[in-house]
């Protein structure tokens, strides 16, 4: 096919191979400076394309009114923990159900979800660690859990905030508003059973060079390519035409299509991100983690390899409170305050438990300082220019080219396509 994609939907932030973990913020003496900030984000949302919030149980939606706070979280711990060099948090099952057996071994032991609550990465120890998710592998603080940890990072669910359309109005007859919705009609193919399964497409980790690099430096020859991430597209709606076409060829008699309603392009929320006794790294990164650069953006959501989810955060307001966390939630966090501070003047502010609550000018941040600094935590990574690199090729926006997952017929049954790297892949490389 002369439209045929050209790229796989997704690709790999390289691991740096240098992860450190940090003394637990408990423990006294954890190596973080005296001046700690406590305070909220006021962050808003915009869908750039349509977004579709699944319930896990296939393409349905729990609900279409708000974005779960989970779900916002997710996408900016994602990014925070690439920033950071910190640990795969979370290692899919599908790693774990594969034919060819339990693929999360390959993982380095170091990059496993954190174990040790009192020995925890950058990113455990800012967003915290649930309890009870490994088995052992060795004393690099990854390994079998032996508790959960708090984190200091909290998020709200993101509420409509943008203005209803006449129809919505309407069709909700006065009720609570809401965005503005659409239905897409998604390929789908009737089961042996009788039962309608959407064709997703989903990743296959047992094809191995998409997956894994070949190294003789393991046990088993193989070490993952990174963090996946997907591209963001030029046309989503090419995309899904391209893919139903190939479901309708591939299926004949089976092939069908079942609505999806999403959230359409172009909805705004609001949504607030507490923050208590966070150092300057842990700040930099959370903020960076949120906005991204200019050219950046986010993906949330269901059926983002095919071109939904694309997503702009933007932190709008920051309150502040240097007195510590229980006189900053008791005060509501600077609300209604009238003092206003420069971004560049915040580290020049001593740490006073007498001292009111302030905002900072978000319009004085300037956010090339807070990247460079946020990919420089830790210190000594040769290997974060690079990651950086590829996270902004990843998530470039606007989206530069329509992609898909390879096709079954056309690829995975050659002969030959074993042998090709998802980097060759990405370059045209065919069987």
């Amino acid at each position: 096919m002369s439209d045929q994609p050209v790229k796989n939907p997704y690709d790999f932030v390289p691991l740096e191979g240098g992860i450190k973990r940090y003394p637990s913020t408990s423990q006294s003496g954890d190596g973080r400076s005296s001046l700690l900030l406590t305070g909220m984000l006021v962050c808003s949302l915009k869908t750039e394309t349509p977004l579709f919030i699944g319930s896990g149980k296939g393409l349905r939606a729990p609900s279409l009114r708000y974005i779960p706070a989970s779900s916002v979280k997710g996408a900016v711990r994602a990014v925070a923990e690439a920033v950071s060099d910190s640990c795969l948090s979370v290692v899919s099952q599908v790693y774990r159900d594969s034919h060819r057996g339990d693929l999360a071994v390959d993982i380095p032991e170091e990059y496993l979800p954190c174990a040790n609550p009192g020995n925890p990465c950058f990113c455990c120890r800012l967003f915290g660690m649930a309890e009870g998710q490994e088995e052992e592998r060795g004393a690099s603080g990854a390994g079998e859990r032996k508790g959960g940890l708090g984190g200091r990072v909290h998020f709200s669910a993101a509420v409509f905030s943008g203005e209803e359309e006449e129809e919505d109005k309407e069709r909700r007859g006065g009720k609570e508003k809401g965005p503005s919705l659409m239905t897409i009609a998604f390929p789908a193919r009737r089961t042996r059973v009788g039962r309608v399964a959407p064709a997703l497409g989903k990743p296959v980790p047992w094809h191995e060079p998409f997956y894994f690099k070949i190294t003789e430096h393991t046990e088993h020859g193989r070490v993952p390519l990174g963090r996946k991430f997907y591209y963001h597209h030029k046309d989503y709606h090419q995309t899904i035409s391209i893919f139903s076409q190939r479901v309708k060829d591939t299926f004949v008699k089976n092939y069908l299509e079942m609505p999806v309603k999403a959230i359409k392009e172009g909805n705004e929320f609001s949504f607030k991100v507490s923050f208590f006794d966070l150092d300057w790294d842990e700040f930099n990164v959370l903020l960076y983690s949120l906005q991204l650069e200019s050219d950046m953006r986010h993906h949330m959501g269901m059926l983002k390899p095919f071109g939904l989810g694309s997503v702009k955060l933007k932190v709008t307001g920051i309150e502040m409170w240097s007195g510590g966390r229980f006189l900053a939630y008791e005060s509501g966090l600077g609300q209604g305050s009238e003092e206003r501070v420069a971004w560049n003047q915040l580290e020049e502010r001593p740490s006073n438990p007498s001292e009111r609550a302030f905002q900072v000018d978000v319009e004085s941040i300037q956010r090339d300082k807070v990247g460079d600094r946020a990919w420089s935590v830790g210190g000594g990574r040769p290997r974060a220019g690079e990651a950086r690199e590829k996270l902004k090729e990843i998530l470039r926006w606007p989206g530069e080219g329509i992609y898909l997952y390879p096709d079954y017929r056309d690829f995975f049954r050659k002969q030959d396509a074993g042998r090709i790297t998802l980097e060759e892949y990405q370059k045209g490389k065919r069987p």
